[in-house]
């Protein structure tokens, strides 16, 4: 299926191009749907309080465990749902704190087939006007990039800036373009096709697709951030995360390895890391860093 993606996208390129420039975006906005990794991810949605809640992006289902604690809203990646982050929700849910847990648009079982930036932080936004202040957000992937870009206060047109004392981001993508240009790159997408996907997408987004930056919002993030990325990640290179802590060094950087992209969101150590990190006590941020 990719060769022939390669092949139609090389073929309408040199003769389409703008039918060509129409299918990058139509792909790119698409999501596949990864399934729901186990029972007991399924069995701990059934457990949360389940609401549908409209946004100007469409309906999103949000997942809510209360308790007595500090709020956390906790964001899944592209493809993904908030049922495979059980491992991540059980552990915040262990400490004590109440959480909440949506799938994003065109995610898990929210409306749509295809999304974009702008409808991610439309929901996300969406969701913090309900909420006085998070204690933190903890993120992964390309919720990750868009928890840190809801905390910019210079994209208004998206409504009011999240508020939150913490970001927790997992193996987060740094730029808008980068994911652009793997994405080009997996498909043999020429360059000249890219860039009318840009100009399409900036129309989309109603925004300069490649002005978003994770370093960018970590380094004017007034609170505290925690930057979590594994060296052998195979999906989200090792540089974005380099870049980020070059940028904004005065946050937390962890570096993990063997761990790819996902199981990050399992793995003990760095689940200890993350707790320890919204509890106020990161010893093992620091044993983590070391």
């Amino acid at each position: 299926m990719i060769r022939i993606l390669q092949w139609y996208f090389a073929y309408l390129a040199r003769f389409m191009p703008r039918v060509s420039t129409r299918l990058a975006v139509r792909l790119f906005l698409t999501p596949g749907r990864y399934p729901v990794q186990s029972a007991a991810g399924r069995e701990l949605l059934a457990s949360a309080e389940r609401r549908t809640l409209l946004t100007d992006a469409g309906s999103i289902v949000v997942y809510r465990w209360r308790s007595a604690g500090p709020r956390v809203l906790v964001l899944h990646g592209w493809s993904d749902c908030a049922a495979n982050l059980g491992e991540l929700v059980r552990r915040l849910l262990d400490e004590g704190y109440d959480v909440t847990a949506p799938d994003l648009p065109a995610h898990g079982a929210s409306s749509g087939k295809r999304t974009n930036m702008r409808e991610w932080l439309l929901a996300i936004r969406t969701l913090a006007v309900n909420t006085a202040d998070w204690h933190a957000v903890v993120a992964h992937s390309l919720g990750a990039f868009a928890a840190a870009t809801a905390t910019r206060r210079d994209v208004p047109q998206y409504g009011p800036a999240v508020r939150t004392d913490r970001l927790v981001l997992i193996a987060p993508p740094n730029r808008s373009m980068d994911m652009l240009r793997m994405f080009g790159g997996f498909l043999s997408i020429p360059a000249d096709i890219l860039a009318s996907a840009e100009r399409e997408l900036s129309l989309i987004i109603h925004a300069q697709f490649s002005a978003f930056s994770t370093a960018h919002a970590v380094a004017e993030f007034s609170g505290d951030a925690m930057i979590i990325h594994d060296r052998d990640d195979q999906r989200v290179p090792f540089t974005h995360f380099e870049a980020i802590r070059n940028t904004a060094p005065n946050h937390y950087h962890v570096e993990t390895s063997g761990l790819g992209h996902r199981r990050l969101l399992a793995d003990d150590a760095t689940l200890n890391a993350i707790v320890g990190f919204l509890d106020g006590s990161p010893t093992e941020v620091a044993r983590m860093s070391a």
